[in-house]
């Protein structure tokens, strides 16, 4: 619990030497050394200390603490602070008490109630994230920055009219604009959200390791989900984002890996990195015409991924967009596609064959290692360069069309030994001397002019 108090003043015990970083400690009623640092010359801010993973119970924090003679103001508790305090379950806060930086209670796993001071005027993002416990949320009469409209249960921002903090029991009332960074962020409890209409964002791991929501409900007004904004979210199977969202950021859904169902909205125009990053439940996935870019990792280890097109307008494919999509057996590129990025399809062990569409002039690194099943390889006459084992452990390849009439840059280890033995590779008929005569083509036993 986090209740807040009137006037208590504190004697310091004098320069702490268990802590270099703090100005003076002093203990509270509880028997529990709290660490300081002056900040003006009137007012001291709470520091995080290792001795606080040790509290167990209650504290409570001073709002004016006296040392060498000066009386200071408690008007800060420091980044991090009571981060991981595992065992505390109620924190006294005090009235004068003006900001509450970052995380400064997260991982607080048995706080199980807060009250906002009327004095707090800012409270960083994620402050109270993976607290799991957290059943009741209110804001002291009289604070002009913050409330709890309506017996929400929520800590909201008035001046934004952003939700900043919620718990498993919390309601989004009307009228809020957004969903804060961290605000569900560990809610394990949370089965089900509703965003109501008038919702525009959803910051960063807003619903980070809500481990049981089952089910989320976006509004036609949302424009901006951040990233890690349902990462880890394990017990997630279906989601539509709206139609104004135009970015899938990176990480949003990583670790959803019950997630089967995913509506993109047609105008969006970027999946970044790790978007759907284990997502090994997804089935199927369809990718808008207007999107535009498809960053690393956006579906790694999407095992249970079995088709894919990637739409006309993407020109480059990111590092390791499908890497690990072992179900993968079909996948669709378009004219347009300059680059296949290093491990786009490593790992992809259940896919056949690919026809890569004439645009595409590189081949990255490791782009389809271990694709052991993959039998068939179409390369356009514009490809320039294949990178270093692009093609390694790719025991089955037994036919590869290259169609450029210059010879590729390539590394020695582009192919397995093994294909180089047995596949035929099939060239432009006034290229087949070249060709067997370039550094690592002429590796091939079976090269021989194109039907």
């Amino acid at each position: 619990m986090v209740s807040c108090s009137g006037c208590t003043e504190y004697v310091a015990d004098g320069a702490p030497s268990d802590n270099p970083e703090a100005s003076f400690k002093v203990t509270s009623p509880e028997g529990i050394p709290l660490y300081f640092t002056i900040t003006s010359v009137s007012g001291c801010s709470v520091v995080g200390s290792s001795t606080y993973k040790n509290i167990s119970g209650q504290v409570t924090l001073p709002s004016r603490v006296d040392y060498k003679d000066v009386q200071y103001r408690v008007n800060n508790i420091d980044k991090y602070a009571f981060s991981g305090c595992l065992q505390l379950q109620e924190v006294i806060l005090p009235e004068g008490l003006v900001e509450i930086e970052r995380s400064a209670f997260s991982g607080c796993t048995q706080l199980q109630r807060v009250v906002i001071p009327s004095s707090l005027e800012v409270l960083g993002g994620s402050a109270f994230d993976g607290c799991t416990a957290l059943t009741s949320l209110s804001v002291a009469k009289g604070n002009k920055n913050f409330d709890s409209r309506g017996d929400c249960n929520a800590i909201i921002d008035c001046r934004s009219n952003v939700l900043l903090v919620g718990c498993q029991t919390s309601r989004i009332p009307e009228g809020v604009s957004g969903i804060g960074e961290g605000a569900f962020g560990g809610c394990t409890g949370l089965k089900k959200v509703e965003v109501p209409a008038g919702v525009r964002s959803i910051g960063v791991s807003a619903f980070g390791g809500c481990s049981s929501l089952e089910e989320v409900v976006l509004p036609k007004s949302l424009h901006s989900v951040g990233p890690f904004a349902f990462a880890n979210c394990t017990m997630l199977r279906e989601v539509a984002l709206p139609d104004a969202v135009d970015h899938v950021r990176d990480y949003t859904f990583a670790g959803c890996k019950a997630l089967e169902h995913v509506r993109l909205p047609d105008s969006l125009q970027c999946i970044e990195h790790h978007a759907f990053y284990g997502c090994k439940s997804l089935r199927n996935v369809t990718l808008p015409a207007s999107l535009t870019e498809l960053g690393g990792s956006a579906f790694y280890e999407c095992s249970g991924l079995t088709k894919v097109e990637v739409p006309a307008r993407v020109t480059r494919l990111g590092e390791y967009a499908f890497c690990f999509c072992s179900g993968l057996k079909e996948v669709i590129l378009h004219e347009g596609l300059v680059s296949i990025g290093n491990g786009a399809f490593s790992g992809c062990s259940s896919l056949t064959e690919l026809n890569v569409p004439g645009s595409v002039t590189r081949v990255g690194d490791y782009a389809f290692l271990d694709c052991g099943a993959l039998t068939k390889l179409d390369l356009p006459a514009h490809v320039v360069s294949i990178g270093e084992t692009a093609f390694d452990n790719c025991q089955k390849l037994n036919s590869l069309y290259l169609r450029a009439t210059t010879p590729p840059s390539t590394w020695f280890e582009s192919f397995a030994s093994v294909v180089c033995s047995r596949a035929s590779l099939y060239v432009p008929k006034e290229s087949v001397s070249a060709y067997r005569s370039a550094k690592t083509w002429r590796l091939f036993r079976h090269i021989q002019a194109m039907p």
